[in-house]
């Protein structure tokens, strides 16, 4: 929705085709088409959900809209539809598929849309790389170019909040670690917990704050109660994108120990709220902390212990944690993004 919100703002007529939703909400600056699928044939109710030959540009932005249009586009609207490669790209189609896509040819006909596509946005460089290495599609190389995904910066800036402790429940003198993501053991959950637990324990002023659910959520709630850190792990749930400035403004580190990120915008978005963030040294998320500078890049958990621990993030130069996200600002990424197409 973003993408097309920005593309919208420049001038494009922009239609977003999407499963219908409960709560769903309509965005004035662009059209929305809803249709109500079924689980077994989804695919059908997309099939003349509109007309295709009518747009100059197709963006099919995951796996399971290049699967129907592997189904029903015609060569001629394949010329015109770019398939962007996400992480969810490595692990609906090359990594260990599903049954119910086994039975569905999901993978034959998703790796028959990439090949009659015009072209393929891979999200970051890693994700480039790492899906020539997992496919061995050297035939597309020609067609695939990276854009990354662009951050509104007038949603996400500094926003200092003087209630926000008070607010929380948390000491105007403690140190505030953040989370945003889905709350899933790959995103680093148990290390992170591991680390603030030793940091706890050694008497630092801790607490941390853990934005989104998921289905580690359980655990981890029961491994902040068995260990006696329930007062100082604030579990906020899942908030709005407007919701988040707040939170991000007002942590003082941004930290996600995700073992896989194909790029990792929510680093970002902390980054331009003028906050830290701490990621591992690996997978995309290279290309969303600039190590040394806006964050660090981390190779093991001691090496975060040692961060928050020496507040060798206080070291850090302000400037230099607003300067980079900047490189990601929507409007310019958008502008790329239809160069590249064209």
């Amino acid at each position: 929705m973003q993408n097309a919100r920005a593309l919208s703002n420049i001038g494009h007529e922009v239609t977003v085709l999407t499963r219908k939703r409960q709560n769903s909400i309509a965005d004035g600056c662009y059209k929305i088409i809803e249709v109500s699928v079924f689980s077994k044939f989804w695919f059908l109710s997309y099939r003349k959900a509109v007309d295709f030959y009518s747009f100059d540009l197709i963006f099919l932005n995951d796996p399971a809209s290049a699967y129907v249009a592997g189904l029903f586009f015609s060569s001629q609207i394949f010329s015109k539809s770019i398939i962007f490669l996400h992480g969810d790209t490595l692990g609906l189609v090359i990594n260990k598929p599903k049954i119910t896509h086994i039975l569905s040819l999901f993978k034959p006909v998703y790796i028959k849309s990439l090949k009659r596509c015009k072209k393929l946005c891979a999200v970051s460089n890693y994700m480039k790389d790492i899906f020539f290495l997992r496919t061995n599609q050297i035939e597309l190389k020609d067609k695939i170019f990276v854009s990354y995904a662009g951050i509104d910066l007038q949603f996400f800036f500094p926003e200092k909040d003087k209630n926000f402790k008070k607010n929380m429940q948390i000491p105007d003198d403690a140190i505030v670690l953040l989370s945003v993501s889905r709350i899933n053991e790959s995103k680093g959950y148990y290390d992170k917990f591991c680390i603030f637990k030793n940091l706890c324990k050694k008497g630092e002023n801790l607490f941390w704050i853990i934005v989104g659910s998921g289905e580690y959520l359980g655990t981890l709630q029961s491994l902040a109660i068995d260990n006696g850190l329930s007062d100082r792990i604030i579990f906020s749930g899942p908030k709005k994108r407007d919701e988040l400035r707040i939170f991000y403004s007002n942590a003082d580190i941004f930290w996600l120990l995700s073992d896989f990120e194909s790029f990792g915008l929510v680093y970002i978005e902390a980054q331009s709220c003028g906050t830290p963030a701490i990621g591992r040294n690996s997978t995309g998320t290279v290309e969303a902390i600039s190590d040394g500078k806006s964050g660090f890049l981390v190779d093991n958990n001691q090496q975060v212990l040692t961060i928050i621990k020496s507040r060798l993030y206080m070291k850090l130069v302000k400037s230099e944690i607003l300067d980079f996200p900047i490189h990601f600002k929507i409007d310019n990424q958008i502008t790329e993004l239809i160069d590249k197409c064209t």
